[in-house]
């Protein structure tokens, strides 16, 4: 069944909501080339400058498979790894900020509560700021959700997370800790556990109560199917999930934007056998039940938005909100590596967020060095301009149907580098 479309007639073509009438032109037609070029099948992209929606618009369709449905402004996505960024690392600001935690406290004490205590020395000098700044000397990834399939601990998460720790501890350091950097979602599922002791509640409790709901976010959080169904969509060994119809069935005809029904889809995925609209794309996240410190998160363009505001008024110094400035000036500095004695060098991350680099970065070529961002493997990103005030929100499913579509790779500093300019006037 087709879904009836708003009557749009008569309204200015860049007149989506918040779009001030005409402007960013070139913008507007960079991105209908990407969905007719198959960059992705859908999007939205929101653009404010100085705490002014300048743009925001929805292209394209949500949904392919099995049905074509287009993409709307609330259209919720899976922020996939951005969940690094706007959920894992407040959390930790807030325990920061709070005095329960210190950038320079060791998680080594806390590995006795996961049956880890064999860490041995190569993990007692692991900090709070190594692990934010992927300096720990973890490898990037690991495919556990096949061994704790194998196991037969899907649908028992507690167990699933508590032998991924373990695994995670276990793991051949590269590197020794601080001295280089690299990107590891492995690091961040750890994090999002001790976070999570320190806090004496799961992330996704956490982030709602001291984050999410304060803000007034309503379509952001962790395991939104969970919220209809009772429980999350995990399958008993041998028996499949709900499928997303399924669910739809049982939740009854839509009430509005707010419903699970206007989830961006992303993949047909191969293990777990169907096309994944409301569940979390990223298998281990999948496989630790939904909620982990490296994906799992869920919102709107319009809500990364709120977020992303806030945390930009905090760090101008702006009293208001949950986060204090000193501490998101904090998470916003490019952490300096290298070892005692040797050469020190500035690396990419800040805590739980990246910033741009001098050649290749997605944020194109005219965002200043001091911006934070970060990217989800979904097809979404974040970037804010801490100096000139402007943030950019892109919100794709570019691996629906498939993940082997890599063109967002070229285009994201394309639309950053028109983005800037437009808002420059060039």
């Amino acid at each position: 069944m087709q879904e009836k479309m708003p009557d749009r007639s008569g309204e200015d073509p860049l007149g989506g909501r918040g779009t001030k009438p005409l402007a960013m032109r070139r913008v507007h037609e960079a991105m209908e080339e990407a969905i007719v070029e198959g960059v992705f099948p859908g999007a939205v992209l929101l653009v404010a400058f100085e705490g002014e929606v300048l743009f925001h618009r929805a292209y394209g369709q949500r949904q392919v498979l099995p049905q074509p449905l287009p993409m709307i402004l609330d259209t919720r996505f899976d922020l996939a790894s951005l969940t690094k960024a706007v959920a894992t690392s407040l959390a930790a600001m807030l325990l920061v900020q709070g005095g329960h935690l210190s950038l320079e406290d060791r998680i080594h004490p806390f590995l006795s509560v996961w049956g880890a205590a064999r860490a041995g020395e190569a993990w007692t000098g692991i900090t709070l700021r190594h692990l934010l700044s992927h300096s720990t000397g973890l490898p990037a990834w690991q495919p556990y959700y096949l061994e704790i399939e194998k196991r037969g601990w899907l649908g028992n998460p507690r167990e699933a997370r508590r032998q991924a720790i373990r695994w995670i501890v276990e793991e051949p350091r590269l590197f020794p800790p601080g001295t280089r950097s690299l990107y590891s979602d492995l690091g961040f599922i750890l994090l999002g556990a001790w976070l999570e002791e320190v806090a004496g509640q799961t992330q996704d409790h956490f982030c709602q109560e001291r984050i999410f709901r304060p803000l007034g976010l309503s379509h952001t959080g962790f395991r939104p199917l969970y919220w209809s169904l009772g429980h999350p969509p995990h399958r008993a060994q041998g028996s499949p999930s709900p499928t997303f119809s399924q669910v739809a069935l049982r939740l009854g005809p839509p009430p509005g934007p707010s419903s699970p029904l206007f989830f961006a889809a992303t993949e047909d995925c191969p293990w777990r056998k169907r096309i994944l609209c409301g569940e979390v794309h990223d298998e281990n996240a999948h496989a630790l039940g939904g909620v982990a410190g490296h994906a799992g998160l869920f919102s709107t363009a319009g809500e990364v938005y709120q977020l992303a505001e806030t945390l930009r008024r905090a760090y101008r110094g702006e009293a208001g909100g949950p986060f204090i400035p000193q501490v998101v000036q904090t998470f916003f500095t490019r952490q300096v590596l290298g070892s005692p004695g040797g050469e020190v060098t500035e690396g990419s991350f800040a805590l739980g967020w990246d910033t741009p680099v001098p050649q290749g970065s997605s944020a194109g070529r005219h965002f200043s060095p001091r911006s934070v961002g970060h990217l989800g493997y979904t097809g979404t990103s974040l970037w804010m301009d801490l100096d000139r005030g402007l943030i950019v929100i892109l919100l794709t499913n570019r691996v629906h149907p498939s993940r082997s579509n890599e063109a967002i790779k070229r285009f994201r500093p394309k639309i950053h580098d028109l983005i800037s300019l437009e808002v420059s006037g060039g």
